[in-house]
């Protein structure tokens, strides 16, 4: 539990890290860069989890899991945009 922990929160500065040198490489700015690269991996699970659910018969759970998670994000993300 610890070693996966750790890797979690290296994998996480790993990531930001990598969206700012992408961002500057591209010349966009840090803003932009976390609501597009960042959005993007914040959905990625969650699509794996909605289709893992769906394949087993669970569409309830793919449901709820696809209109949950869309609803937070949009709060989130509205709530912290300028």
């Amino acid at each position: 539990m610890v070693l996966g922990g750790a890797a979690l929160v290296a994998g996480t500065f790993l990531l930001a890290y990598s969206t700012i040198e992408l961002a500057e490489l591209f010349g966009l700015s840090q803003f932009y860069a976390g609501l597009t690269i960042m959005a993007l991996d914040c959905v990625i699970p969650e699509v794996a989890v909605s289709v893992a659910a769906a394949l087993h018969g669970e569409q309830e759970i793919s449901i709820g899991n696809v209109i949950g998670d869309n609803i937070i994000t949009i709060t989130l993300v509205l709530g912290w945009s300028p």
